[in-house]
């Protein structure tokens, strides 16, 4: 597609025609000149506008957008490479560097020239395809457009997250990662600094002398770290801890001072500087960006000044404690060379973005290496590499090398760097984790210990007030982010299409931790292997607290609502056992979790029936009941050979207490081992036995490992059970979450009336609900709602038989109206969801019927969504065309034949007086012989009238009880009951005689045209329409009768009609060619039924009809004019919206059966 670029001359308007050449003229008058509903009744807005769809998408074509610098820039010239650039500085402090001709083009951004425009002239100028596009959106980005990118998904993004637990962890993170404190006028304290001396730092002499002090420090501290020099006391823990931080401080402030020099010695301004929190650490700060605006080589003197101030430092220090190890301040600097080397290391690696990554990001000249380098190493690396065939390994060998992936097309420069600085990147993270725990171990964790061994009340409040503050933070933060990593690692799996595979999930995840179980199984003690158990249960415990609010309402919730603080508890007693070893305090938490494992059996236990169990299932309950007895016998026997033997006669009993005690945890496990089988083997045939599977294993890990530990700590079987249960949860997760609709498919069949696709919608739509419970749940749940769901049909008397994923629809609910079928079909669904509500939990039942209407052909789910899902309570949910519940509310009203005579203002008096009532099976709205209170309104659900024990009526939605007693003033002849579980709305007496007693003045009028009415209302797209429209829209409307086989719309001549089917039927049907005797051949494409409605095509696109329509039988039709129709649509998006959505659907058609 060609896109002009430049126009010198105006081309002639072509006005374009139709309903959406007319909304956008009617969007563009003013709001005063519009007018209201019945004037807009045939008659056309007269004064065309300009397009506003044109202009929209113009003014999101990236192409024709027309940039405007900001004025008065700084800019500044450096020849760098033997290239010259400009660095621009934006207002926002944020720097750009731009070649001559990228130059130029920004200096043309003053709004007259598109990007499109810009791209040429620059092509034109330069010779040559320049990215103008990427330098617009960069310039864009740092603040260099007057109009700003607003990032309306980021910033949605980051308010939802922030909702979120993960979002609060990172806020608590950010806090103490970055809060800065402010100095004022930093940039005049460093520039008077560096005039009263600081300049010395950078004389050639200078430099001689830090090279020479370098050296000698880094040897005197090499022989101090042999051990060849004893020095003074340290002094005790609170002296050596103040020197330690003091050490650090001074490094912190040394480094930055250094860098800040620098930037004045180049002549550059600080941005700003002060005082920050580093992960709850006090440090130091400046901002040096300024020196972007300089050359390459002050850029990397710059970033250099500090790693070379550690060592300055560190020599000093090591000098002193070396030349004077008896002096008292040796212990401070030896302290303080040791802080300057590591911060060296660190700070000169270039894996790190720090100063070293900064001078390698200079001297390569490639800006942002570190992300690009990941970003190349995750995706396209793979893509160019692939196994070795037999010949190239054979061939590798043969020059002794051995080698599975060769390089399929070559690398660039830069893509070997990314290549080579990625793999080292993400082998220096697992690195860094191993570093960071040795920080924190032995300086922050050992600062902690060592203030509170040393008693005093002054140091054990600073060991207080650290974990306070700092530890305890950093950890709550750091378990909000594992649960974002939890969610991220889940949603993963779901991408790539494994949560259908938990088999898959389940094997990888359990092997791994069998793998890591094996290989710390001789890890006695405490140690960072310690550590894992406790971060695997906190994952554990995360990935559950996520999978808990799935199961609400479901019979197996109770059992998830103690498994969580169970697996806290599992989490709280490895913390115990790492941080108080030795003592007994965390068999109280284990044997508390394992209590609770017990009593989350019974439950899961009373969910499902041990008798139905196969006998095999039956038999090793019964066995594993027994042995349990025998497990905890055997733990107490052993406790009491410990406890018993040094103790004398007379404390016998309390030995045996503690015995029992100990024991009794054993116990438990192995109880709920066996409570657990039935549960388990009743998931046999479905996804989630895998994830079930596993965490039984964990189950019996955690018996095992408690009993165990009793004795000596296994990290082997603490790391087997705490991964066995994380594995379990997250494979869980993931089950639950890979609920897609790409699990069901559905042929699409042309050629269906309205009818036909609204039933068909509705049996997929149940057929999808029971085969992914059938696939997640297994067949004896999925038995359990079949079983459910035929009393419910049989009871209410829906007009449909429920069998299996089978849903056959009685001839007699196929003859009513289809609004009348829509609000049948939508009852059973609504039933059917919050059948699986009881079954799997809310959220699955939700996730499950979404998957089912997303999976339907487009034509069936726009049929169902016009038709059946906006009478749901989860109709939003589905699609966002749908209202709250007030709109529900008034759409029931309006189907109400004894409330037709209401305009829209009174019924939303009723709905705001009006209140919900949701009644079980069997109770008693009116008795015989009272007067009725109020009117109800049967929303979902069946009531029974009876007389006696004769059923004489059987009222099913939109139908109302009550509403003749009160107009008659008499009380009621029969009695009402509900037949199934049922919502009704309960209008009172008052409000329904307050209406009643002001006579509507449209009563009347409404007796004559009531039929017509309320068949507009149950057209779709009329059905959001003011009652009062619609009442003009009737009187406008004429009503026609066609003999069979009459044409009533002939393809590519105009009829400025749309009809509204009253009776019988229709067939649309396009030209196909010509049969051998010449003759024209019609094929058809669709039939059409009451309530359907023909000649839309045309109101939309305003052009001539596509195809014919002919009288399949006798048949009595609306004649609606169009330019009535238009105006209606004009003020009403939703018919517009429904218009669209039904002629997208028959334009689809026409293009099926071509």
């Amino acid at each position: 597609m060609t896109r002009r670029l430049f126009s010198n001359t105006a081309d002639a308007a072509v006005e374009p025609q139709g309903l959406w050449a007319e909304l956008r003229r009617e969007a563009a008058r003013p709001a005063a000149a519009r007018r209201g509903w019945h004037s807009r009744l045939g008659k056309l807005p007269a004064s065309p506008g300009p397009g506003l769809y044109a202009a929209l998408a113009q003014r999101v074509d990236p192409a024709q957008y027309r940039p405007v610098a900001v004025p008065d820039i700084a800019e500044e010239e450096v020849a760098e490479g033997g290239q010259q650039l400009t660095i621009i500085h934006s207002p926002r402090g944020t720097y750009l560097q731009l070649t001559a001709a990228q130059r130029a083009i920004w200096h043309q951004m003053d709004g007259t020239r598109t990007v499109a425009q810009l791209a040429t002239g620059a092509f034109l100028q330069f010779k040559q395809l320049l990215p103008v596009g990427e330098l617009v959106q960069a310039l864009r980005a740092e603040g260099f457009l007057v109009d700003r990118p607003v990032g309306v998904y980021r910033a949605l993004a980051a308010r939802l997250e922030e909702r979120t637990a993960e979002g609060w962890g990172r806020r608590v993170l950010r806090v103490l990662a970055g809060r800065r404190f402010e100095l004022r006028d930093i940039d005049g304290i460093y520039g008077a600094i560096y005039r009263f001396g600081g300049w010395l730092l950078f004389t050639p002499v200078f430099a001689l002398l830090w090279l020479a002090l370098a050296v000698a420090g880094a040897s005197a501290f090499a022989l101090m770290l042999t051990g060849g020099v004893a020095q003074a006391d340290a002094g005790g823990v609170p002296t050596q801890v103040a020197t330690l931080w003091l050490a650090l401080l001074v490094s912190f402030f040394l480094h930055e001072s250094a860098h800040a020099l620098a930037v004045k010695h180049f002549g550059r301004r600080l941005r700003g500087g002060g005082m920050m929190l580093y992960y709850g650490l006090p440090a130091f700060y400046v901002d040096t960006s300024d020196i972007w605006r300089s050359r390459r080589l002050h850029r990397v003197i710059v970033s250099a000044a500090g790693p070379m101030s550690d060592l300055l430092v560190g020599g000093l220090a090591a000098g002193f404690a070396w030349l004077h190890p008896e002096a008292a301040l040796a212990p401070v600097a030896t302290k303080l060379a040791f802080t300057c080397y590591i911060a060296t290391l660190m700070n000169a690696n270039p894996l790190l973005e720090l100063d070293g990554y900064f001078i390698l990001v200079d001297v390569l000249r490639l800006p942002d290496l570190r992300q690009r380098a990941l970003a190349f190493v995750r995706g396209p690396l793979w893509q160019k590499l692939r196994l070795a065939t037999r010949a190239e390994r054979q061939h590798a060998h043969e020059h002794g090398l051995r080698g599975w992936l060769v390089v399929s097309q070559p690398l660039s420069r830069d893509e070997r760097i990314f290549a080579l600085y990625g793999a080292l990147a993400t082998l220096y993270a697992a690195a860094a984790v191993w570093f960071a725990l040795q920080f924190w171990q032995r300086w922050i964790w050992g600062t902690v210990v060592g203030l509170w061994a040393s008693g005093g009340a002054l140091e054990r409040a600073a060991a207080a007030a650290l974990v306070l503050f700092v530890i305890v933070p950093v950890v709550f933060g750091l378990v909000f982010v594992a649960l974002g990593g939890v969610r991220s690692a889940v949603a993963w799996l779901i991408r790539n299409g494994y949560g259908r595979r938990p088999d898959l999930i389940a094997w990888v995840s359990g092997g791994a931790v069998l793998i890591a179980a094996l290989l710390l199984g001789r890890g006695q003690g405490v140690g960072y292997g310690q550590l894992i158990p406790l971060g695997l249960w906190v994952v554990a415990a995360v990935a559950l607290l996520v999978v808990r609010p799935d199961y609400q309402g479901a019979a197996i919730a109770p059992a998830l609502g103690a498994l969580a603080p169970a697996t806290v508890l599992a989490g709280f007693g490895a913390l115990l056992r790492l941080a108080l070893p030795g003592m007994w305090f965390w068999q109280v938490a284990d044997g508390a979790a394992l209590l609770l494992l017990l009593l989350a059996a019974f439950t899961a236990q009373l969910e499902v029936s041990v008798r139905f169990a196969p006998q095999r299932v039956q038999l090793a309950t019964a066995l594993m009941l027994m042995a349990a007895f025998g497990v905890g016998g055997l733990v107490m026997i052993r406790e009491l050979t410990m406890i018993v033997a040094p103790l004398p006669p007379a404390a016998l009993g309390r030995a045996a207490m503690l015995a029992l005690l100990a024991a009794a945890p054993a116990y438990f496990g192995a109880l709920a081992l066996a409570l657990l089988l039935p549960y388990i083997f009743s998931l046999a045939d479905s996804r989630l036995i895998w994830s079930w599977g596993l965490m039984w294993m964990a189950a019996a890990a955690s018996a095992l490992a408690y009993i165990t530990d009793l004795r000596a700590s296994s990290l082997g079987l603490d790391v087997l059970a705490s991964g066995l249960w994380a594995a379990s949860w997250i494979t869980h997760l993931a089950t639950l979450r890979q609920i897609a609709p790409a699990e069901l498919a559905w042929d699409h069949q042309p050629g269906l009336s309205e009818s036909e696709r609204l039933v068909r919608a509705f049996q997929m739509c149940y057929a999808g609900c029971y085969r992914l419970l059938r696939a997640v749940y297994g067949a004896r749940r999925t038995q359990d709602f079949d079983d459910r769901m035929d009393v419910l049909a049989a009871t209410a008397n829906w007009g449909v038989r429920l069998d299996r994923d089978l849903a056959e629809v009685a001839l007699r609910l196929e003859a009513q109206p289809l609004d009348v079928q829509g609000a049948r079909f939508a009852e059973v669904l609504r039933y059917t969801v919050s059948t699986i509500e009881d079954i799997a939990g809310a959220s699955f039942a939700r996730r499950t019927i979404q998957a089912a209407y997303d999976a339907l052909p487009w034509p069936e789910r726009e049929t169902a969504g016009r038709l059946c899902f906006p009478d749901t309570p989860w109709a939003r949910e589905l699609s966002g065309a749908f209202g709250d519940a007030m709109v529900g509310r008034m759409r029931l009203l309006r189907e109400v034949e004894a409330l037709l005579a209401c305009d829209d203002d009174e019924l939303l008096a009723l709905a705001r007086s009006a209140r919900t009532q949701r009644l079980r099976a069997g109770e008693a709205l009116l008795h015989a012989g009272d007067a009725p209170p109020g009117v109800w309104i049967v929303e979902a659900g069946e009531v029974l009238g009876r007389d006696g024990e004769t059923v004489v009526a059987e009222l099913h939605r939109a139908s109302a009880v009550g509403v003749d007693e009160l107009t008659s003033q008499r009380a009621a002849a029969h009695s009402f009951y509900t037949s199934v579980e049922s919502t009704l709305l309960f209008i009172p007496a008052a409000e329904l005689i307050a209406l009643i007693r002001e006579a509507a003045p449209h009563a009347a009028q409404a007796a004559d045209s009531a039929a017509v009415l309320r068949l507009l209302e149950r057209v779709p797209i009329f059905a959001d329409l003011p009652r009062g429209a619609l009442r003009s829209l009737a009187q406008l409307a004429e009503q026609r009768s066609f003999a069979p086989r009459s044409v009533i719309i002939r393809q590519d001549k105009p009829s400025g009609v749309l009809y509204v089917i009253q009776e019988g039927g229709a067939a649309v049907m396009v030209r196909a060619g010509e049969d051998e005797r010449g003759q024209q051949r019609l094929r058809l494409v669709n039939r059409l039924g009451a309530e359907e409605f023909f000649g839309e095509l045309e109101l939309i696109d305003g052009t001539p009809p596509r195809a014919y329509v002919l009288a399949a039988t006798e048949l009595r039709v609306l004649a609606l004019p169009h330019q009535a129709v238009r105006a209606l649509a004009m003020g009403n998006t939703a018919t517009a919206r429904g218009l669209e959505q039904v002629g997208s659907a028959r334009k689809l058609e026409l293009r099926t059966t071509d």
